[in-house]
């Protein structure tokens, strides 16, 4: 049995995240007109649960 530890990969692959500045800006542009952030959310191309889960990761 060998000690040695396998290198950790730098990439986790997986699915890339949607966040970019174009989603970004699409939520900002509607929150400031008024409309409630879950609809500016769904308004940009994701769902209000995903915005609300990079908001958490935000804050961590």
């Amino acid at each position: 049995m060998s000690l040695r530890r396998k290198a950790r990969s730098v990439n986790k692959g997986g699915r890339r995240s949607l966040l970019n500045e174009d989603v970004e800006g699409r939520i900002i542009v509607a929150a400031r007109t008024g409309i409630a952030i879950e609809l500016a959310a769904e308004a940009a191309g994701i769902s209000s649960a995903t915005y609300r889960r990079w908001m958490a990761r935000g804050r961590a």
